[in-house]
């Protein structure tokens, strides 16, 4: 994903978006692995995600669809 970087958003390593099997269980996995929540796992309309950052500043965006 690209995009502009602002006060919301700043700049970062790297945003990578993934599909799953299972958005809860990736999400707490990470989560358990000393990654911080980004934005809650919920359901979208293009399917059940959330945002976590890795401890290298990496952001992952986690989707089921």
């Amino acid at each position: 994903m690209m995009g502009q970087a602002g006060e919301n958003w700043p700049a970062q390593n790297a945003g990578l978006y993934i599909n799953v099997e299972n958005t809860d269980i990736t999400f707490q996995k990470a989560l358990e692995h000393h990654a911080s929540m980004v934005m809650p796992v919920e359901d979208k309309e293009y399917g059940r995600s959330g945002g976590i950052m890795d401890p290298q500043g990496n952001t992952w965006w986690i989707t089921q669809v």
